[in-house]
């Protein structure tokens, strides 16, 4: 029975992987290793996946990515002793993870490679940049690709695109054939649809879900929302003219009409409510930390997700295909206008105002 490891960094990762890990687990012993993790002490994620009834892991590792500047450098040595160690104990044939740009990852299937028993690596879905790319910047790049490697060892492999490098032998996507080139020329794979939904995915989503708060009577308003909006990456949301005002302006025509909206802040999102959504009654304020994936379960299917530039609208669509997922794109925005050819390849509708937007399914018509 194959051995793999799983290291997973951000919620959508961590939904990947318990995805794939529950589809696989008669095939498989595996273990999850959370890297680069802000909180350890007191991680959801974490917690919730050991108390899972279904958990399919023989062992889950969490690793620190708290520390800036040069302590950061400490801190990653740190960890890879400790992954060394794993490695060793556990000698898995298989490392997965949801960025090949990830440091622990790199040096993981380094380390492999020279005790002479190489793993494959497998790149699990990390939603847009599968789709659209990162931008490669030629000189950031190198410059990076020189540092990483005199501060960690000339094993590091810089990709232009995640997904793309050298140590990337196969990929798991929610659409394959979608996929950026450098991707489609691993061995791709599909996460298939129905595992997406499985009854364990649903109970570990309610357990999660209840770490953070949700449950009984707050369940219950996640399943009553008409809209879901989804504010975009804090990097993003800067690029975009009057975002505030608008959504502010939006909101109160809402809640005059009588629909029940919820707003959801990007994870990277440091503070809890910087645009003070909070202070209308009647609106849910969804946890940002919380990945979109595992709130999808409990939507009503007359729901309408909004958003921007977000995998979250991507797996929405596949998701849960009973819902309304559009975009909105501003043709003006130079950042958002180079999506409009991928959103529509993806069958993602997309408007460019949020007064171009038609609640057909609810109480008014903007």
């Amino acid at each position: 029975m194959p051995r793999i490891v799983y290291m997973p960094s951000t919620p959508l990762n961590v939904f990947v992987s318990t995805v794939l890990a529950i589809a696989r687990k008669d095939l498989d012993s595996a273990e999850l290793w959370l890297i680069d993790q802000k909180n350890i002490d007191s991680n959801h994620y974490f917690d919730s996946i050991k108390k899972w009834t279904d958990n399919p892991f023989l062992k889950i590792r969490i690793f620190s990515g708290q520390e800036k500047g040069w302590k950061k450098k400490q801190e990653r040595h740190r960890n890879f002793k400790l992954i060394a160690q794993g490695l060793h104990d556990f000698q898995p044939e298989i490392i997965a993870v949801g960025s090949d740009r990830r440091l622990e990852f790199q040096y993981a299937m380094h380390i492999m490679k020279s005790s002479k028993k190489p793993a494959q690596g497998w790149y699990i879905d990390d939603g847009l940049y599968s789709y659209a790319g990162r931008p490669y910047h030629k000189i950031n790049d190198n410059v990076n690709k020189l540092l990483k490697k005199l501060c960690y060892g000339f094993w590091w492999d810089e990709p232009k695109t995640i997904g793309a490098s050298n140590w990337i032998d196969q990929a798991w996507l929610f659409k394959p054939e979608f996929s950026i080139a450098p991707i489609q020329k691993k061995t791709c794979s599909q996460l298939k649809p129905s595992w997406l939904t499985a009854p364990e995915i649903k109970n570990l989503s309610k357990s999660i879900l209840s770490t953070y708060g949700i449950q009984n009577s707050k369940l219950a308003e996640l399943e009553y929302l008409d809209i879901l909006l989804l504010v975009p990456h804090p990097a993003n949301l800067k690029k975009i003219n009057n975002y505030a005002d608008n959504i502010h302006n939006f909101i109160k025509m809402l809640h005059i009409n009588g629909i029940n909206i919820g707003i959801k802040y990007h994870p990277r999102t440091v503070e809890k409510d910087p645009l003070h959504f909070s202070n209308y009654t009647n609106t849910l304020l969804v946890p940002s930390e919380i990945a979109f994936e595992f709130i999808l379960p409990f939507l009503k299917a007359s729901t309408h997700i909004i958003g921007d530039i977000s995998s979250a609208l991507l797996t929405a669509q596949w998701l849960r295909p009973d819902v309304q997922v559009t975009a909105l794109l501003d043709s003006a925005n130079t950042f958002q206008n180079e999506f409009h050819n991928l959103y529509e390849a993806l069958g993602i509708k997309y408007v460019e105002h949020l007064q171009d937007l038609t609640l057909s399914n609810h109480k008014a018509e903007l």
